[in-house]
């Protein structure tokens, strides 16, 4: 799974607010800051995911309508981030993103051990990296929307 990670630096002004406010206070604006980006990546992202032939097992545009911002939030002295991804029922995300072989007729053709099991490759499924594009290609509007609502919930002139 792909990881986004944004560092803001070089802002003495916000340095400066976030220590005038309570503990609490700063956890609840970057909590709040966090779930707005984040339910704006979740729907570049949908917007993104690929869509399916009908014949697949969950219909076109499950994995699409799967994206959604995991309150997932880690706040700490250093650090604050969020998950954004696919829920938990749209496991098979990591296949189409990295791609996987095609097996019939069992679970693998090879074991870990390299013993052959029942299974026959009969193709390969090439990665569609949807997820990596879209945080290269949106990383600076995602940094601006965190900066902008930090900024906001800080009373700081934006």
């Amino acid at each position: 799974m792909e990881t986004l990670t944004v560092v803001v630096k070089g802002i003495p002004e916000l340095d400066a607010a976030l220590m005038e406010k309570l503990p609490n206070q700063v956890r609840s604006i970057i909590r709040s800051v966090l779930v707005e980006a984040g339910e704006w990546m979740a729907g570049q992202l949908s917007g993104a995911a690929p869509r399916s032939p009908s014949d697949k097992p969950h219909p076109s545009g499950y994995l699409a309508g799967s994206m959604r911002e995991r309150m997932s939030i880690d706040i700490d002295a250093d650090s604050a981030g969020v998950y954004v991804g696919p829920n938990a029922d749209a496991f098979y995300d990591y296949f189409v993103e990295m791609g996987h072989r095609i097996v019939k007729g069992g679970y693998s053709k090879l074991t870990r051990a390299g013993a052959r099991g029942p299974g026959h490759e009969i193709g390969k499924a090439e990665p569609h990296q949807y997820m990596a594009t879209v945080f290269d290609t949106t990383h600076s509007q995602w940094q601006e929307i965190v900066e902008r609502g930090l900024r906001e919930r800080l009373g700081l002139n934006v």
